[in-house]
């Protein structure tokens, strides 16, 4: 795709949005998609729709990545911006919304055709005359795309996987699964731009330094250097190690969301090497006994005698 020109793509708002990526395709039919893929997408509780449509949900499913399909004949250039001014727009479902200043949203050169991460727009909608398509693949602010659904009233299938955060990584790999699925089932698809990749803001590489004794120490068992360099590479870990001293780069779809100390290498050494696994061990502690108070075992009794002999209530009133 390299050779192909790329797509005019501007991120205006840097702070909502992480990475925009989109490509765009033509010769392309809207038909029903293979019968095993409606299967497993009923199965997934979705509704099948059209090939597009339906390709987007599947790798939504497979990748957990959320993709949306423009009709490319109806959008000229990309920008990802916030508006100055509420302005209304209607939505894939036929509902005019009221959109505030602080809903994300995916525009052309003219005017918006998706709110960014939750649902396109009925202007750009894929029909049966649509011929070519504009995929876009990105990564949005999950607290933003939270808010945005919250006040629209609108959570979809998407905006409740932005808003936990995804990996920055993911949009590349499902625009080129995408690409692949949609050539297997129609070889006469040509792709029409490069593969246009914004990658605004990049997520930071978390570095873990730590050591066998460590583990040993905060797991209170003895975990073997092998076993935690097992572990920690089948989690997609990045590991040097040296003796029993260890470096671990954490991969892109946990240090976004919650690897980021050496507590958290324990958790995921343990949880591996099974809770049920460790030993159980009841704690001692000296029992004194303590002499009850004179003044208390005086009160007592008297709120006691009140109490039974006459009939009367304890009142507590705040103290200010």
């Amino acid at each position: 795709f390299k050779d192909l020109s790329p797509i005019d793509v501007k991120v205006e708002d840097t702070d909502k949005t992480f990475r925009y990526s989109c490509i765009a395709v033509s010769n392309v039919k809207v038909k029903k998609s293979p019968i095993n893929m409606r299967i497993r997408l009923t199965y997934c509780g979705m509704r099948p729709i059209n090939l597009l449509a339906d390709l987007t949900n599947y790798l939504m499913m497979e990748l957990g990545q959320p993709m949306h399909a423009f009709d490319y004949g109806k959008v000229s250039k990309i920008r990802v911006k916030t508006f100055p001014e509420p302005i209304d727009f209607l939505t894939l479902d036929g509902v005019e919304r009221k959109v505030d200043t602080n809903t994300l949203m995916i525009c052309d050169d003219k005017e918006p055709i998706c709110i960014a991460g939750i649902m396109g727009g009925e202007l750009t909608e894929i029909t049966e005359e649509t011929d070519s398509v504009l995929l876009e693949s990105a990564n949005f602010d999950g607290t933003s795309v939270r808010r945005s659904a919250v006040r629209l009233g609108l959570r979809t299938d998407a905006s409740s996987r932005y808003e936990k955060t995804l990996d920055p990584e993911l949009t590349i790999s499902a625009i080129r699964r995408f690409i692949k699925l949609l050539m297997e089932i129609d070889p006469g698809v040509k792709v029409m731009s490069s593969l246009t990749d914004c990658y605004v803001k990049h997520y930071d590489t978390i570095t873990i330094n730590f050591d066998k004794a460590y583990v040993d120490k905060y797991t209170g068992i003895d975990i073997s250097s092998d076993r935690i360099e097992e572990t920690l590479t089948g989690l997609g870990f990045i590991l040097t190690r040296n003796g029993d001293s260890f470096t671990a780069i954490v991969p892109s779809w946990r240090a976004t969301k919650d690897v980021t100390m050496k507590a958290d290498i324990i958790e995921e050494i343990t949880r591996i090497y099974g809770y049920d696994n460790f030993d159980v061990h009841s704690t001692k502690s000296l029992l004194i006994p303590v002499r009850q108070s004179d003044k208390r075992e005086n009160e007592y009794h008297m709120k006691l005698m009140l109490a039974q002999r006459y009939a009367m209530n304890e009142v507590h009133s705040y103290i200010w």
